[in-house]
């Protein structure tokens, strides 16, 4: 129910503050922690890379045109290298949408470049929404989503209407491998920190 709050929430944060799926509610009650807790680090890695890659085969068909969002994060890399073991890059089709000069932006066209995709760019900052575009986005997913960071969806459907959408699960904050070992203890420090990544990636480039 769209009232005063939720529109405000919406408008500031990208979704309702009341929002509730149950359809999407992630059921984790039926795994046996014991029959991991003594398991080593190198057998849990083991373990989940051979899942991975059940889970990649089992839902790859050959007769398909496979798509593949990619940014720069671990999660689209990890699908895209998953259907690689299963075809060719020519066979599969990616697309990046964002800011020029920004990581996801760049690292995902970099990566498609590198691997030889049938890849698609969307620079966010020449494209111009109509707010038609802006509804169907947000009815899609049940209006919870940042609405000028997302993708022309309408253009994706007309480009790519024939695939089979590959995308990966945002597990990085669950996980919480984006939080520091070592965090700043003062601005000063956070400063340092982030400068410290910004020529990582430039020298990386």
């Amino acid at each position: 129910m769209l009232n005063k709050e939720n529109l405000n929430s919406f408008l500031k944060l990208g979704y309702f503050l009341d929002y509730n799926n149950k359809d999407i509610a992630i059921d984790v009650s039926n795994i046996d922690k014991q029959k991991y807790q003594n398991a080593s680090e190198t057998e849990l890695i083991e373990l989940g890379s051979r899942l991975w890659r059940e889970s990649i085969a089992s839902n790859f068909k050959t007769n398909q045109k496979h798509l593949v969002p990619i940014s720069g994060g671990l999660d689209s890399r990890a699908v895209l290298a998953g259907l690689l073991e299963h075809t060719e890059a020519k066979n599969i089709y990616t697309y990046t949408f964002g800011t020029p000069s920004t990581l996801d932006y760049d690292i995902g066209n970099y990566v498609a470049k590198k691997l030889g995709t049938n890849h698609t760019s969307f620079d966010l900052t020449k494209h111009m929404y109509k707010q038609e575009e802006l509804e169907d986005i947000s009815k899609r997913i049940q209006h919870q989503t940042v609405l000028f960071h997302h993708w022309p969806v309408w253009e994706v459907d007309k480009l790519f209407d024939t695939c089979t959408q590959w995308s990966g699960f945002m597990g990085d904050p669950i996980a919480g491998s984006h939080l520091l070992t070592n965090p700043s203890k003062n601005i000063e420090e956070a400063k340092k920190s982030l400068l410290k990544k910004i020529v990582m990636f430039i020298l990386w480039i």
